[in-house]
């Protein structure tokens, strides 16, 4: 619905250069993803 409202849906000619994220970007995430796991398993070491 966001996308829709705000940037004109998924055919608007001025999004269609955009891709998902690349490989760069996910090794940058990748650590993030790893911290929100391990304070989801074990909260206790954090409270």
């Amino acid at each position: 619905m966001l996308q829709k409202i705000i940037w004109g849906g998924t055919d608007n000619p001025d999004q269609s250069h955009l891709t998902d994220l690349n490989a760069r970007e996910i090794v940058t995430l990748l650590p993030f993803l790893v911290f929100v796991f391990w304070i989801g398993l074990g909260p206790g070491i954090f409270l």
